[in-house]
């Protein structure tokens, strides 16, 4: 006696069974884009708004701080002793050296700030903030709340600017620092622009290398 295959036959409709179809339809090396996808929820929900806000006003009062150490010490120095003290007293050969180093504050600060979000970026630094954390923090996450950093510093720096010229009485035309401002801030945007399009090609390849 031959044996009796039984089969059973279990309706599918892709309408409502979405764990079937997403097991059926979805193949097994796309865990980017499921990574995507909670990096986006994450990124909609309250509590990471709350914290780019954070983080933009953050950089704000950075930014402003940063610009107006360096702003005041130039324009203090200037008022104070002109090019070059014209006198020989070491007090104030001092105090012209000190305000030399603070105007030029803010090209240091900045170029920390830039080490600091490289390095924030790279595997190690992923793996610290996770272990501070305790909890499986986005690489897009971190990246965006780093854009945010930025663009806060750019607007305190603009404010900073503005202020002071407005107090000077416009010594310096208004336009050339709007523009500047406009191009860092389209800089920001292209920043996250070129890192979501550089996830969307690594994921093409995955899917590529997958079906061949």
């Amino acid at each position: 006696m031959l044996p009796l295959s039984v089969f059973t036959a279990i309706e599918f409709n892709p309408d409502e069974d979405d764990d079937v179809r997403s097991m059926i339809t979805q193949p097994l090396l796309r865990d980017e884009v499921s990574m995507g996808d909670e990096e986006s929820s994450t990124t909609k929900s309250p509590s990471v708004k709350a914290s780019c806000t954070a983080i933009v006003l953050f950089g704000i009062a950075t930014g402003f701080l940063i610009q107006v150490i360096s702003l005041g010490a130039y324009a203090f120095m200037l008022t104070q002793y002109g090019e070059m003290p014209k006198t020989d007293s070491e007090s104030d050969w001092f105090v012209y050296g000190i305000l030399s180093v603070l105007t030029q504050v803010d090209l240091v600060i900045y170029v920390l700030i830039w080490v600091a979000f490289t390095c924030t970026m790279t595997r190690n630094g992923m793996a610290f903030i996770r272990l501070q954390y305790q909890a499986q923090v986005q690489r897009r996450s971190v990246f965006i709340l780093g854009v945010y950093f930025l663009v806060g510093i750019v607007l305190g720096a603009f404010v900073a600017w503005t202020m002071i010229d407005v107090y000077l009485g416009f010594p310096i035309p208004f336009v050339p620092i709007a523009a500047t401002v406009g191009v860092d801030l389209v800089l920001c945007y292209l920043m996250v622009f070129c890192y979501d399009l550089g996830r969307e090609e690594s994921i093409d390849d995955e899917d590529t290398t997958a079906c061949c």
